[in-house]
């Protein structure tokens, strides 16, 4: 299901994406895409923010996501929007890539 997709430009040619996944009363955040050259103009936080909110009318409890722990650009903006650190998993992506489990409780926003 389309969620949300960033668009720039009189052309309209797609900059960013957001994939979402829903098990039970859980949404995960599976990707969230913007290109190099359109990040840092609100685009993600626009998919981001549209992804949660569609994630709570479809009534789940929480929204989850895991971020590689050296990418702060992406880690900043998940917690501007209210997500939190729950946990740290050694290896994630690679050998000595971790990731940062994130989660927001969406009944208490």
């Amino acid at each position: 299901r389309r969620v949300a997709e960033g668009r720039s430009g009189a052309d309209a040619a797609c900059v960013g994406y957001v994939v979402v996944q829903r098990s039970s009363l859980v949404a995960s955040v599976a990707k969230l895409v913007v290109m190099p050259a359109c990040r840092r103009q609100g685009i993600g936080r626009l998919l981001l923010v549209q992804a949660v909110e569609a994630s709570r009318a479809a009534r789940a409890q929480a929204c989850t996501l895991h971020v590689d722990e050296a990418n702060a650009p992406a880690a900043t903006l998940y917690t501007s929007v209210g997500f939190t650190v729950t946990n740290r998993r050694a290896d994630y992506y690679a050998l000595g890539r971790h990731a940062l489990a994130m989660q927001l409780d969406l009944e208490l926003h």
